[in-house]
């Protein structure tokens, strides 16, 4: 009896618990119904629910599933249908329909301030930047569609649509760019009214009526349009009929097709599924940017695109072509054969990523004048604004944004196609960038050929062309030598550096003989070049002339003067004639080599008579310092030896031996030097030099230092600690990867 009991009260336990727990969960009275049944009871969504019925998407809106529902009454739907020639619901194919219903189905549930103010950071990064993120995921995506890959022989690619976001407009999301909201909104919306503030917002083309009204699967919001799916900024350009299509031509060139595993596995159904992307500009082609090859899945990337517009400011076909005829159609063919390198900036200059806030058509008129057009065109805003569901687009008819470097020494490289070597090493070197940023300086820039380029050596091998794929843009591959171990390997960044700047000159520092002669400051610290009338030398020309060699030196030909940014010139010479390409040779290892060369065999007595130079500590104390080193002439050496004051310490002992020699190098650094010095006219300069040489002083060791005067007259002498003077009898030194060295017509006293 006792067991019944208990096993009686513990049901009686069950029961009142369930009651309790029924009690709990009763479904509030303002719960109305899932958002179909909201809508049924409101009774104003005839239209639209028949659509939801036709769609894929009835089963989430009836409560399988968490949704925000943006549901436009039944007079919007007719305006709808009026609109595009529908008699009814029943004349929207599915495809279409399914594309249509789905951008009224936001994922997840949103209030107002929600939709408003939604920051991933928490709720006091929404109140500290409201409207930073302003794109929703919807249920909205195109058909998997189907494309050639050309780059991979044609092979048939599965593209995958991702889903569709929609924008949610305020004063938020409009903030910083124009005082008036609700003009910027009606232009990017013609025909429709801009309802948003700091208390409501508009989504996509529509405005909402009322607050949101809460349903047991999210929220629903009356809105007073159909929202007409917004395609790609790629779509819009592209389409038949488009006044952009030779514009979405070129943004095609970099064209590629990334595969997405995780579509792949979701919708492949057995077939590989690929995301339409681009090389080196905003992936405007697809709903998502894919960041698969980088392993982040796509619903990692949602809050980076929930806040990031691309921005394309698209010429027409009209304005296209007349850019071509103006820059490009003396040396390509067609617009489809202009290299990578032109093609790059020019698209960059109307293509770019914008993150936070939404873009405006004020914004875009901003984005063109910050562009310091050269040709001066003014364009004030483009001509045609569209919103798409990845950013902005803005029509320019007529117009397009000059790049800077095509209006600059640069623009060789862009217009050419026999600089396209040039180009390519320039770009991947960040030269061409470089120069544009930089605009109160002026460049003097010597192109080399193609051709020029493929026959200079560089670390002991000659420069590599490799063509790649025509197919896939910026597949072109320069190769040089690598200075370790002479094996080859492709262009990195700091080799571009160096070759391209060889040929980049920043600076005039030296002119003489009424402006025939020039030595120009290169982009490359320590590199010069040395002009004489049109005969261009780069310091590996000028030393191996000195050497008696057989050498092409180019000469230069004035492309176009640039005025106050410089100006370009073409290197021209046989077919032995090599690029501009500094002495990559250091002094310390050519000078005992270059022995019988004249003027270093003043150097070579002295080097004779020291252990400087010998054995494997040889010129030990440059450490891999900077220097530069001042020779006397072998005249001036054999008479202070035979006949005096004999300044070197020939009977002196080795150590004092070896500190003159030692002295006769100038630390660069120490000497706070940025250049070489070059002599200038017009002004008597002295500076003191710090060289390598010790001696001591009231039992102190410090440096040994020497003065070179530069008279006003353009001519440079050396002076020591005695007033001793001698005369610097070069012009252009001998300058190598270590150092410069500069002839003088004395022997200093430097010990004393």
């Amino acid at each position: 009896m006792k067991k019944y009991f208990l096993m009686g009260l513990f049901f009686f336990s069950l029961v009142s618990c369930q009651r309790e727990i029924d009690k709990y969960y009763e479904i509030p009275d303002w719960l109305k119904g899932n958002a179909y049944e909201v809508m049924e009871d409101r009774g104003n969504f005839s239209i639209f629910m028949k659509a939801v019925d036709r769609s894929s998407y009835a089963s989430l809106v009836k409560g399988k599933g968490i949704v925000t529902v943006m549901a436009p009454t039944d007079d919007a739907f007719s305006a709808y249908l009026t609109k595009h020639n529908y008699g009814s619901v029943e004349d929207i194919s599915q495809t279409e329909l399914d594309k249509l219903i789905g951008y009224h189905l936001i994922y997840y549930s949103y209030t107002k301030q929600n939709f408003m103010f939604y920051n991933p950071n928490g709720i006091d990064a929404e109140l500290e930047n409201p409207g930073t993120y302003f794109k929703f995921r919807t249920k909205s995506r195109d058909a998997i569609s189907t494309v050639k890959d050309y780059a991979n022989g044609g092979v048939i690619r599965k593209i995958m649509h991702k889903d569709r976001f929609i924008p949610v407009i305020s004063n938020y999301s409009l903030s910083g760019w124009s005082s008036s909201p609700k003009d910027e909104y009606e232009k990017m919306f013609p025909g429709s009214t801009y309802g948003g503030g700091t208390n409501n917002f508009n989504i996509s083309n529509a405005g909402i009526v009322g607050d949101e009204i809460v349903t047991d699967n999210g929220y629903l919001y009356v809105v007073d349009q159909v929202l007409e799916p917004l395609e790609t900024l790629y779509t819009e350009m592209s389409h038949e009929g488009s006044e952009y299509t030779k514009f979405a031509a070129m943004y095609d060139r970099f064209v590629k097709y990334e595969y997405d595993e995780d579509a792949t596995a979701d919708y492949g159904n057995g077939d590989s599924l690929f995301v339409h992307s681009h090389y080196s500009l905003p992936s405007i082609a697809c709903e998502w940017t894919n960041l698969s090859e980088y392993s982040i899945p796509d619903y990692a990337q949602l809050n980076y695109l929930s806040s990031i517009s691309f921005t394309v400011l698209a010429p027409n076909n009209a304005a296209i072509d007349e850019f071509y005829r103006k820059y490009w159609a003396n040396s390509f063919s067609s617009l489809e054969e202009v290299n990578y390198v032109p093609l790059y900036y020019f698209m960059s200059a109307h293509a770019g990523e914008y993150r936070g806030k939404m873009m405006t058509s004020t914004a875009l008129s901003a984005i063109i004048n910050m562009n310091d057009l050269y040709d001066g065109v003014t364009i004030a805003e483009p001509d045609y604004v569209k919103v798409c569901t990845n950013g902005i687009l803005g029509g320019m008819k007529g117009n397009v944004i000059t790049p800077e470097p095509f209006e600059s020494p640069m623009a060789p490289a862009l217009c050419n196609k026999d600089y396209n070597i040039f180009a390519l090493i320039a770009h991947r070197g960040g030269l061409i960038s470089k120069i544009q940023s930089i605009n109160e300086t002026q460049f003097n820039i010597f192109f080399p050929s193609d051709d020029m380029l493929k026959r200079t050596e560089y670390n002991g091998d000659f420069i590599q062309y490799l063509k790649g794929n025509p197919y896939i843009i910026n597949d072109e591959q320069i190769q040089v030598a690598n200075a370790e171990d002479g094996t080859l390997g492709n262009l990195n960044t700091t080799q571009a550096q160096e070759i391209a700047g060889a040929h980049v000159m920043d600076n005039v520092l030296s002119t003489r003989n009424g402006g025939t002669e020039i030595i120009y400051g290169s982009y490359n610290d320590f590199e010069y070049l040395y002009r004489v009338n049109d005969e261009i030398y780069s310091s590996a020309t000028w030393n191996s002339k000195a050497l008696g060699n057989e050498v092409s030196v180019p000469t230069a030909k004035l492309i176009k003067d640039y005025g106050e940014f410089g100006a370009s010139y073409a290197l021209e010479g046989d077919n032995t004639t090599v690029a501009l390409l500094p002495e990559q040779a250091n002094f310390k290892d050519r000078v005992m080599q270059d022995k019988n060369m004249n003027d270093y065999k003043g150097i070579n007595v002295y080097l004779n008579a020291s252990n400087v130079g010998k054995g494997d500590n040889a010129f030990s104390f440059i450490q891999g310092n900077r220097f530069i080193i001042f020779i006397p002439t072998n005249e001036a050496v054999m008479a202070d030896m035979t006949t005096g004051p004999k300044r070197f310490p020939v009977t002196g002992s080795m150590d004092q031996r070896n500190m003159y020699v030692t002295s006769l190098f100038i630390d660069v650094s120490s000497s706070g030097l940025v250049d070489y010095p070059f002599p200038v006219t017009g002004k008597r300069t002295e500076k003191v030099l710090t060289t390598f040489g010790t001696k001591t002083v009231n039992g102190k060791k410090e440096s040994i230092t020497v003065t070179l005067i530069n008279e006003a007259d353009g001519s440079m002498k050396l002076r020591d600690a005695k007033g001793n003077e001698v005369n610097v009898t070069s012009y252009f030194p001998y300058i190598y990867a270590d150092g410069a060295a500069y002839v003088i017509d004395g022997v200093l006293d430097l010990l004393n």
